[in-house]
C-alpha cells in the first residue's frame, strides 16, 4: 500500500517533468513542503485538460460520484490495480479521470525482530528528483451544499523483488515516457502499465523513527540512518 509520501515543490524540476503549462508552473511556486503527507491531506495532482498539462489539487482519499458520504474518503486512500478497472468506487474514475500524484519520495514500515517500533523506510527513485504515482480523481457534489470537492487514490500494485522485502504491494510507479499514456490513453493501453517498477529505480533507505507520527512534518521526517 501507500499511506505516507513526502512533497518538496520545485517550481523548474516540475515543469521539466510534467510538461506543466505556464500557469501550472507559477502554480508550484506558491506550494509549501510537505515531509509526511498524510490521507485526507489536499495534494498536488497532474491532470490533462483540453491537451494541457495542469497542476491541480485534490483531497487524498477517494470520493466516488455516486456517494451519499464524504466519509467515504477514509477507506479510499489506494486502489488495487488488480481490481481498479472493475470495483465500483473506482471503474469510472479509470476509465475518465487518471491523474499523476506528484511526489518526491514516500514511507514504508517494517516489522523488525525484537522491536515494538516500526522501522520506516524511505523510498525514493533513482535519478529522479520528482516522480508520479498512477492516479485516478474524481470531483462529489455535496448535496448539503453544492460544493464540488476533488479527490483522488494511489494505484497499488504487488511489491518487486527489492521492495518485497519491506512489504508485499508497493504503488504503481510511473516511468516519465508513460505519463502521457496513463493520462491520455484508452482504459486498456492504461492497464498495461499498472506494473511493479523495475527494482533498480528504487532507492530503499531506513529512516528516523520521528517519521512514524504524522504530527511531525519538517526536514527531520528525512533523517537518513547509515
Amino acid at each position: 500500500m501507500c499511506g505516507r509520501y513526502n512533497i518538496i515543490p520545485d517550481a523548474d524540476a516540475w515543469a521539466a517533468a510534467f510538461e506543466l503549462s505556464v500557469e501550472s508552473q507559477n502554480e508550484v511556486k506558491s506550494l509549501s513542503a510537505n515531509y509526511n503527507v498524510t490521507p485526507s491531506s489536499q495534494v498536488p495532482i497532474v491532470r490533462s485538460i483540453a491537451q494541457k498539462r495542469t497542476l491541480s489539487h485534490a483531497h487524498w482519499g477517494l470520493i466516488p460520484f455516486w456517494a451519499k458520504d464524504k466519509k467515504i474518503a477514509y477507506k479510499m486512500i489506494n486502489a488495487r490495480a488488480e481490481t481498479v478497472c472493475g470495483k465500483p468506487a473506482f471503474k469510472h474514475a479509470f476509465r475518465q479521470n487518471r491523474c499523476l500524484v506528484v511526489a518526491n519520495g514516500f514511507y514504508e514500515w517494517q516489522n523488525l525482530d525484537g522491536q515494538k517500533t516500526k522501522q520506516p523506510y524511505l523510498i525514493t527513485i533513482q535519478d529522479q528528483n520528482v516522480f508520479a504515482f498512477a492516479g485516478i480523481w474524481e470531483v462529489w457534489i455535496d448535496p448539503n451544499n453544492g460544493m464540488k470537492i476533488y479527490s483522488c487514490v494511489i494505484v497499488t500494485t504487488k511489491a518487486n523483488k527489492k521492495m518485497a522485502q519491506i512489504h508485499e504491494r508497493m504503488p504503481v510507479i510511473l516511468a516519465p515516457y508513460e505519463y502521457e499514456k496513463w493520462l491520455d490513453a484508452d482504459a486498456d493501453v492504461a492497464q498495461n502499465l499498472m506494473r511493479p517498477c523495475a527494482d533498480e529505480r528504487l532507492e530503499i533507505c531506513p529512516v528516523s523513527t520521528y517519521v512514524n507520527s504524522p504530527r511531525n512534518n519538517d526536514l527531520n521526517c528525512l533523517n537518513r540512518i547509515i
